[in-house]
């Protein structure tokens, strides 16, 4: 596959999710590869979209992002959307919202240099097991 890259690879598997709500299972995965101009600098972004499905056909995603070009030990700071929750994530900052409206919730955090989305119809402490469930390697 033209941009599936080692890299990405190696931090997909290190987001398997190990508490799976029940009846979910892996449907598929999508890869991808852009690149982003940020203050006249050339940035590569690699992600990976991880799609869980059950029988009713209700779906959720986790979402890995990897900025390619950033300093690992460039600060990071959340900027939260006006009604977001900041909260931890084994020992990690991260953001949870509510889409009214819509029975959508997001969940975004760090671990090491990937950026992970969660993103579903569970509410906050179902989300919140499933992203505690998620690991780095080594």
């Amino acid at each position: 596959m033209k941009y599936w890259s080692q890299n990405i690879f190696l931090k997909a598997i290190l987001s398997t999710i190990q508490s799976l709500p029940k009846g979910y299972t892996f449907n598929h995965s999508i890869v991808s590869k852009r690149e982003i101009s940020k203050k006249y600098i050339l940035r590569e972004i690699e992600s990976v979209k991880l799609v869980y499905i059950n029988e009713e056909g209700a779906c959720f995603s986790l979402l890995e992002s990897l900025d390619k070009m950033e300093k690992k030990n460039e600060s990071k700071e959340i900027k939260l959307d006006k009604d977001s929750e900041k909260l931890r994530i084994n020992g990690n900052y991260g953001e949870y919202i509510e889409i009214p409206g819509v029975e959508l919730n997001i969940l975004s955090w760090e671990i090491g240099e990937v950026e992970l989305g969660l993103v579903g119809s569970f509410e906050k402490a179902e989300m919140l097991k499933i992203a505690e469930s998620i690991k780095e390697k080594g």
